[in-house]
C-alpha cells in the first residue's frame, strides 16, 4: 500500500491518510471499561427476567404453563437471534459503541415497562382463586400487549448489546 513515487494514492489510501491526519481518536481503552460495564450489567439483569418470565406468566397473568413456556422459548430464540441482527446494524450504518446505546435504552425501557407491569394492578389481571382454577381471568389484550411490548423492547436490547 506504499505510493510509488509520481503516482496518485488510490481512495482507500487517501481515507487513510485523512483519517490519520484528523487529529481525532475515537475509541480505544477510553470506552472499553463502559462497553464492558454496560454488557455485564445487562448479561446480568436479563439473566433475572429470562429464567423467572414463566413463573410471572403464570403466578401474575394467568396464562397456562405450556403457553408460557412457548412464549418463552420464541423469546430465548429472538434474543440469540438479535445479535446478528445488532452485528449487521454496527458494521454496516452505526458502529459498534452507537448500537449498543441503543440497544441499552431499548433495554431499559422494557424492563421499565416489565417494572410497570408487575407493580400496577390495572396492567395484569386479577390473581386466580385458590379454591377453583375456574375463576381465573384472562388477561386483557392491552395487558398482554404493554407485557409484549415490554419483553420485545428487552429482548431488542440484551439482543443488540451481544455483538
Amino acid at each position: 500500500m506504499g505510493m510509488e513515487e509520481g503516482s496518485f494514492p488510490s481512495d482507500g489510501e487517501v481515507q487513510l491518510l485523512e483519517a490519520a491526519s484528523d487529529g481525532k481518536h475515537r475509541g480505544g481503552w477510553i470506552t472499553f471499561p463502559v462497553i464492558i460495564a454496560t454488557i455485564a450489567g445487562l448479561t446480568l439483569v436479563s439473566g433475572g427476567w429470562i429464567f423467572n418470565f414463566i413463573v410471572f406468566m403464570i403466578e401474575e397473568f394467568n396464562v397456562k404453563g405450556i403457553d408460557a413456556g412457548q412464549i418463552c422459548i420464541v423469546v430465548n430464540g429472538c434474543t440469540a437471534m438479535f445479535p446478528v441482527l445488532g452485528a449487521i446494524a454496527a458494521g454496516s450504518f452505526l458502529g459498534n459503541f452507537s448500537v449498543i446505546l441503543i440497544s441499552s435504552v431499548f433495554s431499559l425501557l422494557g424492563l421499565i415497562l416489565l417494572i410497570l407491569c408487575s407493580t400496577i394492578d390495572s396492567l395484569r389481571p386479577s390473581p386466580c382463586d385458590p379454591n377453583g382454577p375456574t375463576s381465573c381471568i384472562a388477561p386483557s389484550t392491552l395487558q398482554l400487549s404493554i407485557l409484549y411490548l415490554a419483553r420485545t423492547l428487552a429482548t431488542i436490547g440484551v439482543g443488540g448489546t451481544r455483538l
